[in-house]
């Protein structure tokens, strides 16, 4: 059974503005260009994937 039910936000308006100031930089929320996966880094990353195949899946845990 999935229960989906939608919320407003009501609640949270004062809360999630609260802290504005102390906000990043627009700036620094651009991704981080990457030339593999061995790049990637918070917050976020990106990387032209060029069609590539999937990674080798992680070994089993035992």
């Amino acid at each position: 059974m999935v229960l989906v039910a939608a919320d407003t936000g009501h609640r949270y308006v004062d809360t999630v503005h609260a802290r504005h100031r102390e906000a990043r930089a627009i700036g620094d929320l651009a991704p981080r260009g990457v030339a593999d996966r061995s790049g990637q880094a918070l917050p976020w990353s990106r990387m032209r994937w060029d069609r590539a195949g999937a990674p080798a899946p992680a070994p089993a845990v035992p």
